[in-house]
């Protein structure tokens, strides 16, 4: 397999091998999965048992973001020929209890089938502690590095997720999140909107007749068939994140 799957036990090793893997394969994709999106800020804030402001939509944004846990967040690499190493993508799985957190009503069943009951049970009782992977991937070379490209899939809410785990503190303004993306990684293309595309990941795979490894919805899979795509076209035009149209 292609992609390995990262717990608490096995995290120190992983970033090891990610230290040592962008020296030679410097282009980089990552994806994350989170329990879903609160379109309505007023039924998150009754799960929170917390008021939540929420005039704009970038307020609904850093609302998700700053109060629901990450759940997975997947990492690709490969080189400027599309050579990846292997493994080519790294899962890290973060602890997650589906019976305790906040998850968005509808996303719970989505959950149950993306994930199979023995994935559910270590989430629980192995997922990684968010401040350990902090730590680690703050040291690990992936920051602030000018030789890296980075490359997301609609990729608002990953960046967001991973900043926020990163920084430890809550997303305040949409300026504020640019200037740490800009500093942290500062060449990053969204391939949404670098090509133009109008609908989901799958579908963009299908037609530049590039094929998954993994799991549709894990984000160890999407990241490897976001960079793959990637690679693929080699037209990534301006950087920056696609964040919508009104956010």
């Amino acid at each position: 397999m292609n992609i390995e799957n990262v717990y608490a036990g096995n995290l120190a090793l992983a970033f090891q091998r990610i230290s040592q893997i962008i020296q030679r394969y410097n282009y980089i994709s990552i994806d994350t999965e989170f329990p879903g999106y609160f379109k309505d800020s007023f039924e998150l804030s009754k799960q929170l048992n917390k008021p939540l402001q929420s005039s704009t939509t970038f307020d609904v944004f850093k609302n998700n973001i700053n109060n629901l846990k990450l759940i997975q967040f997947g990492i690709a690499f490969s080189d400027a020929n599309g050579n990846s190493p292997k493994p080519a993508a790294f899962q890290f799985n973060f602890k997650f209890d589906i019976e305790r957190d906040v998850i968005e009503p509808q996303s719970r069943q989505f959950l149950k089938e993306s994930f199979n009951s023995s994935e559910l049970e270590r989430l629980k009782y192995e997922g990684i502690c968010p401040v350990n992977f902090s730590n680690y991937f703050l040291q690990s070379g992936l920051v602030a590095n000018a030789n890296l490209k980075w490359f997301l899939f609609h990729g608002n809410q990953d960046i967001g997720y991973l900043i926020r785990a990163l920084v430890f503190s809550d997303i305040v303004t949409q300026n504020e999140l640019k200037e740490r993306i800009n500093r942290m990684f500062p060449l990053i293309y969204d391939i949404k909107t670098t090509f133009g595309w109008d609908f989901g990941l799958n579908a963009l795979s299908q037609q530049e007749g590039v094929g998954r490894e993994g799991t549709e919805h894990q984000a160890g899979s999407d990241a490897l068939l976001t960079l793959r795509i990637a690679m693929k076209k080699k037209e990534w035009g301006e950087r920056g994140i696609y964040w919508g149209n009104d956010m």
